[in-house]
């Protein structure tokens, strides 16, 4: 009995079946099923984008993630963070994007369809410093703390206080790690949802300062009682 799931593979001469992709643009990421041409239409209607793709790249640490690549319409230079905004309001975290990139054409087969072969083999221009926001190392113990935490997770070596966490290929599940990693090291609990709100190093410090110092106060009242 067959059964039509979209996968492509094909039986080798020992009985084994050899699993060589989809006939779709459907992929499998940290559990959940994407469709990828769901996200390209929402991505293609946005303001200033001419074309648009998404495909799934792997991280030197086997790590997954979504990039985005735009190819902006004829004097448009759309913004990232205000597409990024606009998808989160239709599709769930695990389908926007981490990556953007900016591309002059998208690569094309000789039958005018997307060429992932040729897109997945592109390097990405993800350098931790932003184009609009030069590199700012750390200041306080809090973001030097953060700094060395994102750099094992993110596997960089050098990211600025105000590079986005997300743009830089974090996910829902690199947050849950952050989370636990700022728990164990600096003895602060983060609620998830603010890793997404306060996605950079800066604001992030900033945010478990004030726990750290409200942490303190508490404890010294308690002590203060107790005696």
């Amino acid at each position: 009995r067959l059964y039509r799931t979209g996968d492509r593979c094909r039986m080798l001469p020992d009985g084994s079946i050899e699993y060589l992709g989809r006939r779709d643009g459907q992929i499998k990421l940290r559990g959940y099923r994407i469709e990828l041409g769901e996200i390209e239409t929402l991505l293609a209607e946005q303001p200033g984008i001419g074309q648009a793709a998404v495909d799934v790249h792997t991280a030197g640490q086997a790590e997954q993630f979504l990039v985005g690549y735009i190819v902006p319409a004829p004097d448009q230079q759309p913004d990232t963070e205000t597409i990024t905004a606009a998808l989160r309001e239709t599709l769930p975290e695990y389908m926007v994007p981490q990556v953007w990139q900016t591309l002059a054409s998208l690569p094309m087969t000789g039958s005018g369809k997307l060429d992932r072969n040729v897109l997945r083999q592109l390097p990405l221009d993800n350098s931790a410093a932003s184009a609009d926001q030069p590199y700012t190392s750390w200041r306080t113990a809090e973001e030097r703390q953060l700094t060395e935490i994102w750099s094992t997770l993110l596997n960089r070596s050098r990211i600025s206080i105000y590079d986005n966490f997300f743009a830089l290929g974090g996910h829902s599940l690199m947050a849950m790690r952050m989370v636990a990693a700022v728990r164990a090291r600096l003895e602060v609990e983060l609620p998830l949802k603010i890793i997404f709100e306060l996605n950079t190093i800066e604001s992030l410090g900033r945010y478990i300062a004030v726990l750290v110092a409200e942490n303190t106060v508490h404890s010294d009242e308690y002590d203060f009682i107790t005696l």
